[in-house]
């Protein structure tokens, strides 16, 4: 809906500009702006951009327990990336992400167990945080993955095929924490 009233706006602006002729009286900077029905609508569109974005977070939290599966990932973050008006490219690659990232979690997090995902979107890319108390993820696995291991390592190697860094901790009490940065550049 945001995009629509930016864009229909942009373009309706860009019509009356088109027909507006008695200017003469605005400064010539306005006027220089008004004699180009693009550059017209193009500063509108993003002006309009901006403050349409006002009072959208760009930070979004939820809990997910392995046993509910991927889809509840999958939901949560393409309601999210419809929320900022992140592009689809951007908010499916975060979801490959976090799809390999469901297929480990059962042998990381203890069945009664949750794991804190925090996404963050800052109009390039969307970081992902996980966090669970349970066993270690290895993201640094080194030398050619074997497809048939059972291992997690194809996974792995999965999700740092679709974030463009990645990087885990862990602390002495069991907390694990993978940090993850998804861009589509």
């Amino acid at each position: 809906a945001r995009r629509t009233v930016i864009i229909g706006t942009a373009i309706v602006v860009a019509v009356i500009v088109t027909d507006s002729h008695g200017n003469g009286h605005l400064p010539a900077l306005v006027r220089q702006v008004l004699s180009s029905p693009l550059a017209a609508a193009m500063l509108l569109a993003l002006a309009l951009n901006v403050v349409l974005r006002l009072g959208v977070p760009k930070a979004a939290a939820t809990r997910w327990r392995p046993a509910d599966g991927f889809d509840a990932l999958k939901d949560f973050a393409q309601t999210q990336g419809r929320a900022w008006g992140a592009r689809v490219e951007l908010v499916a690659r975060a979801e490959n992400f976090l799809e390999e990232f469901s297929v480990l979690a059962p042998d990381l997090v203890p069945a009664d167990r949750e794991v804190e995902l925090q996404l963050r979107y800052d109009e390039v890319g969307i970081q992902v945080e996980l966090a669970w108390r349970g066993a270690p993820l290895a993201v640094a696995r080194p030398g050619p993955v074997d497809v048939d291991a059972e291992d997690g390592s194809l996974q792995v190697a999965l999700m740092r095929h679709w974030a463009d860094e990645m990087r885990s901790s862990g602390t002495e009490d069991g907390r694990q924490t993978l940090v993850a940065y998804v861009d589509d550049r």
